[in-house]
């Protein structure tokens, strides 16, 4: 799978980003932490309080995602599985004005042309709870944006980004993987960001 190289930059800027706030957060608790040393190495519980240091530097790299950079693969398959898991909330605008919407997270069982299964959410979409657009139907079980995603579908996840590019010929949108946007099937970058479109 060719991979152009704006979405290979865009990839890896994501990656060094995460390691960057990563090394940062370290920095600062690390200061912190070795800028009173003298009282820590005087007291009686200085084994304890490095281990505890230790401690929160192991569960900071795996909080911060550091080995998924390292050890998540590309891929592309076929959808065998969809599952929509719809949720209501709100958020407060301008500190008076409730504003409900509905989120939606689209997670997918994908057969890999190895024949290995995959689990990934392929999607996460926020929209106005009674607003909804017309190019998305409501299906009976509720969820919406059951339209663009279906079984058979093709998934193309490039390691680093955020979003999976799903796509069917007979489907109007395309995913963009940078910034989620859907964008129309003829399109060669994304409207939003500018970044190429995926169809493998």
């Amino acid at each position: 799978m060719k991979i152009p190289q704006d979405i290979k930059r865009y990839a890896l800027k994501r990656k060094l980003l995460r390691i960057a706030i990563w090394l940062s957060c370290v920095g600062v608790f690390s200061f912190a932490f070795f800028s009173s040393w003298k009282s820590i190495e005087d007291s009686k519980y200085t084994t304890i309080r490095v281990v505890i240091f230790v401690g929160i530097l192991v569960v900071s790299v795996f909080a911060f995602g550091i080995p998924k950079i390292f050890y998540e693969k590309s891929f592309k398959g076929k959808i065998v599985h969809l599952n929509f898991v719809t949720k209501g909330e709100s958020d407060m605008r301008m500190g008076a004005i409730e504003a409900l919407y509905r989120r939606v997270w689209i997670n997918a069982e994908i057969k890999l042309d190895s024949g290995k299964i995959v689990h990934k959410e392929i999607a996460s979409k926020r929209t106005q709870r009674l607003i909804v657009p017309s190019k998305y139907r409501n299906d009976p079980d509720g969820t919406i944006f059951a339209g663009q995603y279906s079984v058979g579908d093709t998934v193309i996840y490039i390691a680093g980004t955020k979003y999976c590019q799903v796509y069917s010929e007979d489907k109007e949108n395309l995913t963009c993987v940078a910034c989620g946007e859907f964008n129309s099937f003829d399109n060669t970058h994304c409207d939003k960001c500018g970044h190429t479109i995926l169809r493998g």
